[in-house]
């Protein structure tokens, strides 16, 4: 079973080897990460091109090369956070994987070999700062796309909505409930009346419902 985990890449850089397909992908994700992403490969896809002239990330046209981690880190004076690993070359894979261990780099392996890899990109959905991934363990990725599938029909626009109106209340629970009754508190709000109204995008009477509850526990507005 793999530790499931949200990794903050704001600022951070990520070394990408390859850039096709797959590269592509992980690129559209780390941007939104505001990660500094590196990107070296002879090639790009026609969008990572656009995207490397257009200043997003940094481009090296070149196979990877053995040192060439090493080097770029003592360049931007820090290690990068990851490596992610995704050309057509096992060998080249291989050895790209042994120099980011050999600095305790976590790797991502996006082609073979695939034992390598630290960790696996599971599917995601992502509405607005509502982020949820979907992994099975490595048993079926297409089944991972599926529930993806499933999921995205099932209201989570209204969830993402309500989310920016709850920040506020959350501070105000953090603020004045003392941390022990903190969960008493949610578990008495988050209850499937709520998640009705916010399917309902009845969001008024949704807030009005946890003001309510704020109250009882003595909470002003």
């Amino acid at each position: 079973m793999h530790y499931p985990i949200n990794l903050k890449l704001s600022g951070r850089h990520v070394f990408i080897i390859g850039g096709g397909r797959v590269a592509q992908r992980r690129v559209d994700t780390l941007l939104k990460a505001e990660a500094r992403i590196t990107v070296i490969a002879p090639a790009l896809t026609d969008r990572l091109a656009q995207d490397a002239a257009a200043g997003k990330f940094r481009h090296i046209s070149d196979f990877y090369r053995p040192g060439v981690i090493n080097a770029l880190a003592e360049e931007y004076g820090e290690w990068p956070r990851l490596v992610i690993i995704a050309t057509p070359e096992e060998s080249a894979n291989r050895l790209a994987a042994e120099e980011a261990h050999s600095k305790n780099i976590l790797v991502n392996m996006a082609a073979p070999p695939m034992e390598e890899s630290d960790f696996i990109v599971p599917s995601h959905i992502q509405r607005g700062q509502l982020l949820i991934t979907i992994a099975t363990g490595g048993l079926s990725p297409a089944f991972s796309r599926f529930l993806r599938l499933q999921l995205e029909k099932s209201g989570l626009e209204e969830f993402a909505d309500f989310l920016r109106r709850l920040s506020p209340l959350r501070r105000r629970v953090r603020d004045e409930i003392e941390p022990e009754k903190r969960e008493q508190f949610w578990r008495g709000v988050l209850t499937e009346e709520l998640a009705s109204l916010i399917k309902a995008r009845k969001f008024d009477s949704a807030e009005a419902n946890i003001e309510y509850a704020l109250g009882h526990f003595g909470i002003k507005p």
